[in-house]
């Protein structure tokens, strides 16, 4: 759970440098997030992302359980697209 809410961290700094504070009163979900950052991210990261929040959603809502090896890949990879996606918000100019 942990990894997923680094992610998701990333996602939201990333979101506010790329969009500013949206406040259009719709709740600012991560998956709202994701799908708006989709031509910022490269495919492969918005597609690893995207089966990282179906993975921890089956686990957080006990539909699926996790080998100590699966969760180890699971922060590893965590860790390397939070690196990708700071590298983007740092690389991306504010609006």
């Amino acid at each position: 759970m942990q990894s997923w809410i680094t992610i998701e961290s990333a996602i939201g700094l990333l979101y506010e440098k790329v969009f500013g504070a949206v406040r259009d009163g719709k709740p600012n979900t991560a998956l709202r997030q994701i799908n708006q950052l989709i031509p910022h991210l490269p495919e492969d990261a918005v597609d690893s992302i995207q089966r990282m929040r179906k993975i921890r959603n089956e686990v957080a809502h006990g539909n699926a359980q996790v080998e100590m090896g699966e969760a180890i890949a699971y922060a590893e990879t965590a860790a390397t697209l939070v690196n990708l996606i700071d590298y983007i918000e740092r690389s991306t100019p504010s609006p």
